[in-house]
């Protein structure tokens, strides 16, 4: 289950880059589904966590790197769980208003660009809460800035900061 929200956004971040025919609106309604189907996926873990239990939840344990001592270890705790539910509604929000905090008349620079960012920030947040080890927050932490990164690039040259 934790590896499905973490693989969701990422799939949406694909599928908006394969079909590169698309008009703003069929992006945008594109972005709004893989955003509720990222919200759902994480209600259905809240549904699931056990708030009487303390400690970790659903845990997903593999052997990544056994030579070297490394695993892919994801799981789930009181405090990372409202800040995944936190982070896919701000998704939504985002996906429904991408042009919140632009002037009246100005429009989204890139609207391709900053759902596929959007998603693959997403992914690496999401990840970062559910990694149970240094080296796998490491790679999700990695994994979120770049997507931020140009996620403040595509607000600047949409706000007229810089130019196209």
């Amino acid at each position: 289950m934790l590896s499905l929200l973490i693989l969701l956004p990422i799939l949406g971040a694909i599928v908006l880059t394969v079909f590169s025919g698309l008009s703003f609106k069929q992006i945008k309604w594109g972005g709004i589904a893989t955003a509720v189907v990222m919200l759902l996926g994480s209600i259905a873990l809240a549904v699931q966590f056990n708030l009487k239990e303390p400690g970790l939840q659903l845990v997903e344990f593999g052997n990544w790197l056994p030579v070297i001592g490394l695993n892919y270890s994801l799981a789930v705790d009181g405090l990372s769980l409202p800040l995944v539910l936190m982070t896919n509604i701000l998704t939504l929000f985002l996906a429904v208003n991408p042009e919140v905090g632009l002037k009246p008349g100005e429009s989204l620079a890139r609207p391709r660009l900053f759902y596929v960012m959007l998603f693959l920030a997403n992914a690496g947040v999401i990840g970062a809460f559910f990694a149970q080890n240094l080296l796998l927050f490491f790679l999700f932490y990695e994994i979120e800035l770049i997507p931020f990164y140009l996620l403040i690039i595509i607000g600047a040259v949409s706000a007229g900061n810089m130019r196209r």
